[in-house]
């Protein structure tokens, strides 16, 4: 073994420095071999990618320059990719320095290669009905997807603009950064939203669109502010019932606890205290008892157990060199399919790291470290770089936070709680749709789409943590290791539907709030019954708390009309969480509401993740649910709605 790893030891060194080897030191994180390795990769990239860019030039092949310029996205994300995770989830501090430095280095290359000339007239010439016709699908699209990118850079515009665009680019960063980070107080809070608004209000005008929403909105799912405001109408004309009994019984709490008050309403402040009170009344604790059931590696089980299941993928434990490591609690998985002959082939690799450390990021996530795309050897031949295949699999470190008490490893004994489950299945969702979506073009390749379809196939896996078919197969007595009881899997599942009506309008509240910052100016914001009300960063919550809520409003406390981690990441696109969880209930009824095991339901499901992006979302949409349909119309199903925020003619578990 010594002798083995030492052998590997000196193979990573050599091809860590060695141009021709670049494809190969992602194989086992090779690039965390030493803290300076992903910094020389870093060199090595952008030395490539100036040679694949100067190949342009001299070749008079479209078609082959589009590989080209796949290749160039592949070789520079090689570093961006796993840079992102190295510096958010590595322990050591000079790693992540190495990284950020690693992903400085090659992101002002990519900046540079998204204004290039050279590459825009390659896009404009494969648009040529004599070139487009002939490429492939994916290829078209992909043409199509690069030339909307070039166009957001600002290839189109004039010299000035587009230095006036690369200066609000980076304000806009910077201003979002400090957002998300926390600001000294409310007014330092909204002094910066509002420089954040103005940036990208500014930026969406000289792209030649009405306001940042148009912009941000076009490619999506829901491909215009109208389309979006249309479905938060909708949604929550949908709740409002169910919310007016939930009231209704936090009123009768109230008025259980709060003696001689003449006012009998429900306040906004008073609405956590007076729902745990109901809970605790209703349910006596039972997710407090679900935790006695779920631990780490339960939950893990859990998700292994579907990709068995559903997908007939098995999830093999292996071993690890010291590099790969980085962490005691962090394990790898490599997992296989079964091919056409019967036997098993690799499908790609996870790097499960579910425990919380203070130097790692602290909000739940899956990050790509390679994807999973067809490689072009010819073009990377002809700049002396060499592969042993025609296919690179897809690697995905997953990232949750679990807490361990006295620095525990062992996952078995680390306890989640039922929401804690959630959140590893939703992100599971996520690193399967990377492992799954392979794409002939590294560009369309795993989650990248808009935020209202990627979060269709997270939230998608949601149900299944909540379904107490699947809770019986993984969820196991961690003192006894009986399964849990179906009452109690039930019973989970009341308590979570409890306050749906509510939740789901505060939701929505904060899906119109940013709609509307992101908006045309002078802010406004759009009612059900389609008048335009004048607005502010400071009234726009308050405002449309009173427009879609039951709730008496106070203002008694600041309320940010917008999440600080949403507002500076995914501007302009709250209103996915909803939408998406829409579509995602519509296929859980087709695919799994009778069975959650279901092969042919994983087989329909599988086959759209693995288009990635190379088609449109509404088409790889309709194939899994069988119709064109948007979000709107799936919300007259009763069945679809009971799903989502429980049954209204018994109001749930408010009719216990």
């Amino acid at each position: 073994m010594k002798r083995t790893l030492a052998a590997r030891c000196q193979a990573v060194v050599r091809a860590c420095a060695d141009h021709g080897q670049y494809f190969q030191t992602v194989d086992d994180l090779a690039f965390l071999y030493s803290p300076s390795t992903i910094m020389t990769r870093a060199r090595l990239a952008n030395d490539i990618a100036d040679d694949l860019h100067d190949a342009i030039a001299t070749g008079t092949d479209p078609v082959r320059a589009l590989d080209t310029i796949d290749t160039i996205s592949n070789v520079l994300c090689l570093v961006l990719d796993p840079a992102e995770a190295v510096r958010s989830t590595h322990p050591h501090a000079e790693h992540r320095k190495s990284a950020e430095k690693a992903f400085n280095h090659v992101q002002k290359l990519a900046a540079e290669l998204n204004e290039s000339a050279l590459i825009s007239d390659v896009l404009e010439e494969c648009l040529a009905p004599a070139v487009f016709g002939g490429l492939t699908a994916s290829q078209q699209r992909n043409v199509v997807v690069m030339k909307g990118d070039f166009e957001a850079a600002g290839a189109d515009l004039s010299d000035d603009c587009r230095g006036a665009l690369s200066d609000l680019a980076g304000e806009i960063d910077e201003v979002a950064r400090e957002l998300a980070q926390g600001a000294a107080g409310e007014e330092k809070e909204v002094a910066l939203l509002r420089q954040l608004l103005d940036a990208r209000a500014d930026m969406a005008g000289l792209l030649g669109y009405p306001s940042y929403a148009a912009w941000a909105t076009k490619d999506n799912l829901a491909s215009s502010p109208d389309a979006v405001w249309s479905f938060i109408h909708e949604y929550s004309r949908s709740v409002q019932r169910k919310a007016h009994l939930e009231l209704d019984q936090l009123a009768l709490v109230r008025e259980s606890v709060v003696k001689n008050d003449s006012e009998s309403s429900v306040a906004d402040f008073e609405q956590a205290a007076l729902q745990g009170i109901y809970r605790q009344r209703v349910f006596g604790g039972a997710l407090e008892e679900a935790k006695e059931y779920l631990s780490a590696a339960n939950a893990w089980r859990g998700v292994a157990l579907l990709c068995g299941e559903l997908f007939g993928v098995d999830m093999r434990p292996r071993g690890m060199y010291p590099w790969e490591q980085y962490d005691p609690a962090v394990r790898r998985f490599d997992l296989y399919t079964t091919d056409v002959n019967g036997g098993s082939s690799l499908l790609g690799t996870v790097y499960a790291d579910l425990l919380n450390r203070k130097t790692k990021t602290q909000t739940p996530s899956h990050f790509t470290v390679r994807l999973g795309t067809v490689l072009h050897p010819d073009v990377l031949r002809d700049v002396d770089v060499e592969l042993g295949c025609s296919r690179q699999t897809p690697v995905v470190i997953f990232s949750c936070n679990a807490r361990a008490a006295g620095g525990e490893q062992d996952w078995e004994r680390v306890p989640l709680s039922h929401p804690e489950v959630v959140t590893l299945f939703h992100e599971f969702g996520h690193a399967l749709h990377t492992l799954f979506g392979r794409a002939e073009c590294h560009n369309l390749a795993g989650t990248r789409s808009s935020l209202d379809y990627v979060e269709i196939f997270s939230q998608l896996f949601e149900f299944f943590a909540f379904d107490p078919r699947c809770l019986s197969r993984f969820a196991f007595h961690r003192a006894t290791g009986e399964a849990m009881p179906l009452r109690l899997a039930h019973e989970i599942r009341r308590e979570t539907h409890s306050f749906a009506g509510l939740s789901t309008i505060e939701q929505l509240v904060l899906s119109a709030s940013d709609l509307a910052l992101h908006g045309p100016r002078p802010l406004s914001f759009r009612t059900p019954c389609g008048d335009a009300v004048s607005c502010t960063p400071e009234t726009v919550a308050r405002q449309l708390t009173e427009v879609h809520s039951p709730v008496r409003v106070t203002g008694l406390s600041f309320k940010r009309p917008y999440s600080l981690h949403h507002i500076s990441g995914y501007p302009a696109a709250f209103y996915s969480y909803a939408y998406s969880k829409v579509v995602a209930a519509a296929i859980w009824l087709r695919c799994f509401e009778a069975d959650p095991f279901s092969k042919a339901g994983g087989a329909a499901l599988r086959a759209v993740l693995s288009l990635a992006s190379s088609a449109p979302a509404p088409d790889m949409l309709a194939t899994v649910l069988g119709t064109r349909s948007d979000p709107v119309g799936l919300l007259a199903s009763p069945a679809l709605r009971q799903l989502l925020f429980g049954d209204t003619d018994e109001c749930g578990v408010l009719a216990a």
